[in-house]
């Protein structure tokens, strides 16, 4: 009874946390949840949540408050498919067992609305009471602070992470991932210890799959049931409680994740549904007598221990007759490291000869990549003496290094555009350089708008014609509405048609600057039309122009909202020239073209740059071959010793099973053990105190959950 193995304290740690495990899913079953109150778009089931609950009818039940008052709240979290949270929103019942005229509560909730009765209350503060008049009352509120546990909902195809617009509407192998992270400490003093552990929850994660879109499912820690039509999955999960019982991963198996797996065909699915307890531990036996059982397990595995230890003294034995087997093994070893000590040798020999024949190669490359070059810039126009200047060269320190050469290309042809573009504006009369930025940023943000990144020549015209004839509207219209004698023209006229239906014009209101800017722009049209005293029409004729007025008005209001808001009209100048050079009847087409060879040049300047790093890795590898030789021939030496010092290793265990083995005993038995059973307990009594997003009065019991439900990914 002196010597416990690892399996011994596995098993009792093992026992002990599937008490609490075990009780946390028996008490799933026994958890209050509202009456069914509409409380908003946030609370509203959803077809998976109906079908989730009906098909597992004890996930969240009602607790028995007969007699007392007490308060349930279910926090409602909405997300998009991805997980993000777009909603979030709090509704507590406040069970009226006593049937009391009046209802004290305590709530941080803003925006609170009764959504079962007309019932009124008055707030102090967080305190509030309620008019009951001997009815329960659910309301529904904003929360002022975040939720203590979070889900992280991410979906894999065929082993890859993808998002939820990827997957739907794909086929294969699928996961669907639960991973749920607690944010609220909770520091307890049991036993005279003091804790810091994780608000214990457990989490229930369910989702509906159907029968035509999936097959193969499973799903961990969980059930997954088949009707035929389709599959329910409900999956139990406990975050942070081994971390909080610090229990080694390989001791303990506690979930803290929930993973379904399936074949999916056209994927599709109706959202999922996850409901967060807080108070699941609370009814947990950790009682003396209900640990005895798990001591019992601890004595047994004792004898375990024992027994592994003479395994270990027979293994020594085992140790040294192998040892004379390794002497001879090394001998072995040492004629092979020697034949690739030679080989290697051969090969850094040839390493020269390879290195020049790749500078060789890269040398050919870059002088054909420059005549190239140098012809290609003739035959865009450039002088024979002009195009020699250009030369490519693979030194990154040269002045002609072939990045910046054909970067500079590049940018040339794009200066050479940019300045095409502008003479055709001073052609049409537009000289002004502000006024040409302006109108060139705007035919490139149409084209950019409408996807046309790679115009036309002719779509890029249209484009500058467009945004030329907006400016000229623009400026037509603002001298016309700006036009003193028609604003005062167009006032008087609107004040006399007013007066005649019994009105007043207030020419000062924004109604009437924008009748005064149409009349104004009728007036602009009719001169254009040949009227000699516009000002002077009536408006019956100036009618007529009304809806033309219209027209120029919202475009030229379009221009200039555009003007205010380009913020960098020399950019989108600059990008608009780069679409020129780009077409492929303009030029500059050429130099564009020869863009490309960086890109072979730069595999060349790697493929060299790989072959020097083989013929070092080579240089490197006979060095060490060298040393691995030398190194053989010490270990076969070394070899020998071995055997020696593995007689002392077979004494050494017999000290160490004598001494250490019993001491290790003693201190869990005195330590480990007490403190695991300390932090079940700490867990307990944090579990009895749910945690209430919107505040509890104290004393009052209750219990309080949290429903997480992800948006449906529909097929394409």
């Amino acid at each position: 009874m002196r010597k416990m193995s690892k399996g011994a304290r596995k098993a009792g740690i093992a026992g002990l946390a599937a008490v609490l495990c075990v009780t946390t899913m028996v008490s799933v079953s026994v958890l209050g949840t509202p009456k069914s109150y509409a409380a908003g778009d946030a609370s509203k089931q959803t077809k998976t949540q109906k079908e989730v609950e009906s098909t597992y009818p004890n996930l969240i039940s009602q607790k028995d408050y007969s007699g007392i008052n007490a308060k349930d709240e279910t926090t409602y979290v909405v997300m998009d498919a991805d997980g993000n949270v777009t909603d979030t929103a709090v509704s507590s019942w406040l069970r009226n067992g006593k049937d009391s005229d009046k209802i004290k509560d305590y709530s941080t909730l803003k925006n609170i609305k009764n959504t079962s009765g007309k019932e009124k209350y008055t707030r102090d503060g967080n305190t509030l009471v309620w008019n009951a008049k001997g009815n329960d009352i659910t309301y529904q509120g904003t929360p002022t602070e975040d939720v203590p546990v979070t889900v992280k909902v991410s979906y894999y195809l065929d082993g890859q992470k993808v998002s939820a617009k990827t997957i739907a509407g794909k086929s294969g192998k699928v996961e669907i991932h639960f991973d749920y992270t607690v944010n609220k400490k909770e520091n307890v003093s049991v036993d005279g210890k003091s804790y810091s552990i994780d608000h214990p929850y457990t989490m229930a994660s369910g989702l509906v799959l159907d029968n035509s879109n999936f097959k193969d499912v499973t799903i961990s820690n969980g059930k997954a049931v088949n009707d035929g039509d389709k599959t329910v999955c409900l999956g139990i999960a406990f975050p942070g409680l081994a971390d909080s019982l610090k229990l080694n991963a390989t001791d303990v198996n506690i979930p803290e994740s929930v993973v379904v797996t399936a074949t999916a065909e056209n994927f599709k699915l109706d959202g999922t549904y996850t409901v967060a307890l807080s108070e699941a531990l609370g009814s947990a036996d950790l009682s003396t007598g209900s640990l005895n059982e798990k001591v019992e397990q601890l004595k047994s595995g004792i004898q375990q221990l024992d027994e592994a230890s003479n395994e270990l003294v027979s293994g020594a034995k085992t140790l040294k007759e192998g040892s004379s087997e390794l002497a001879s093994g090394t001998k072995e070893i040492l004629q092979g490291a020697e034949a690739l000590n030679s080989g290697l040798s051969t090969l850094s020999q040839k390493g020269s000869t390879l290195s020049k024949a790749t500078d060789q190669l890269k040398t050919s490359v870059f002088s054909m990549a420059t005549k190239e070059l140098q012809n290609q810039l003739k035959e865009s126009g450039m002088s024979e003496e002009e195009a020699a200047k250009y030369t490519l060269s693979p030194n990154s320190s040269s002045s002609n290094y072939y990045k910046t050469v054909l970067n500079g290309v590049t940018s040339a042809a794009v200066s050479k555009a940019e300045s095409t573009l502008r003479g055709l504006l001073s052609q049409q009369g537009v000289t002004d350089t502000s006024q040409q930025n302006i109108i060139l940023a705007r035919a490139y943000n149409t084209l950019a708008s409408s996807g046309k990144t790679n115009p036309t020549e002719a779509e890029l015209q249209t484009a500058i014609v467009n945004a030329g004839t907006e400016a000229k509207t623009a400026q037509a219209v603002s001298a016309a509405v700006s036009n003193s004698s028609y604003q005062q023209a167009a006032a008087a006229k609107l004040m006399q048609a007013y007066a005649a239906q019994g009105a007043t014009f207030d020419p000062s209101s924004a109604e009437g600057q924008q009748q005064i800017a149409v009349v104004c722009t009728e007036m602009m049209i009719a001169q254009q039309g040949g009227a000699s005293n516009p000002a002077g029409l009536d408006l019956q004729t100036l009618s007529n122009y009304q809806s033309k007025a219209t027209e120029l008005l919202k475009t030229a209001q379009i221009f200039q909202g555009y003007v205010s808001a380009e913020t960098n009209p020399s950019a989108d100048v600059r990008a608009l020239a780069a679409m020129a050079a780009a077409t492929k009847s303009n030029p500059q087409e050429t130099a564009k073209a020869l863009k490309s060879a960086e890109t072979q040049l730069d595999q060349v300047i790697q493929y060299t740059e790989g072959v020097k790093a083989y013929i070092a890795g080579v240089n490197s590898a006979y060095a060490g071959s060298e040393q691995l030789v030398s190194g053989m021939k010490k270990l076969s030496s070394g070899a020998e010793q071995l055997d020696e010092g593995v007689g002392k290793l077979d004494a050494g265990i017999q000290a160490f099973d004598e001494d250490g083995i019993d001491k290790l005993i003693d201190s869990m038995n005195n330590n480990q053990l007490e403190d695991l059973i300390s932090r079940a307990k700490a867990l307990q009594s944090a579990s009895n105190n749910p945690v209430f997003i919107g505040g509890v009065k104290k004393g009052m019991e209750g219990d309080s959950k949290i429903i997480f439900k992800t948006a449906s990914i529909k097929n394409k």
